[in-house]
């Protein structure tokens, strides 16, 4: 009984510590979150996982809250809600949404950042009868190149993804009708 006592308080002097301004009983509500929050994501949340898992967070703080007010210790409620108590203290103090965005690696196109003169430059090339990769290796013997970029092509044999498809051109069929008057060109769906 007194080691959960003990635990229970150390939860909350951790809990106001970190959020003035909060009540060391249940768990901030969203409101009381938003009202207290400095940093975190922002607000906007891209991806369907990213609101689906807010969502459910959000839900498991709700259901931890009327828990802790019907009279439960926090370790029962996160028993009973199946989270860990330190993860919901986690939720509180930082924030409900995932930063899944911030994992892993970045693509080589956020990595080198091209200008736009650049990617400009790959399209042209394109459009001259060189491929998508072909473009892009004709790029690094071009003087405007970066130098980061330019040792990225020259030491690869095959070109990122995300640079391809952020200069993939789209091939349309036309038909040009030509008179001496007038040109019309037709767009084949």
């Amino acid at each position: 009984m007194k080691i959960r006592s003990q635990q229970q308080n150390t939860f909350n002097q951790i809990s106001d510590a970190a959020r003035p301004g909060v009540s060391a009983g249940p768990i901030a509500s969203e409101s009381q979150r938003r009202s207290t929050d400095v940093g975190g994501p922002p607000p906007f949340l891209s991806t369907r996982f990213q609101r689906k898992e807010t969502a459910r967070r959000k839900r498991l703080l709700d259901k931890f809250n009327a828990l802790v007010a019907n009279g439960a210790t926090h370790e029962a409620a996160a028993k009973e809600c199946r989270v860990s108590v330190p993860t919901l203290w986690r939720w509180k103090t930082k924030h409900v949404e995932p930063t899944t965005a911030n994992c892993g690696r970045k693509t080589k196109l956020e990595e080198l950042a091209p200008s736009p003169e650049i990617l400009s430059l790959v399209r042209q090339l394109q459009l001259g009868g060189k491929s998508n990769a072909d473009a892009w290796h004709a790029v690094a013997d071009d003087t405007r190149c970066p130098a980061p970029l330019r040792d990225y092509l020259k030491n690869t044999r095959t070109i990122s993804p995300s640079l391809l498809a952020v200069t993939r051109l789209t091939r349309r069929k036309l038909t040009v009708i030509e008179a001496p008057e007038a040109t019309v060109i037709v767009r084949r769906a």
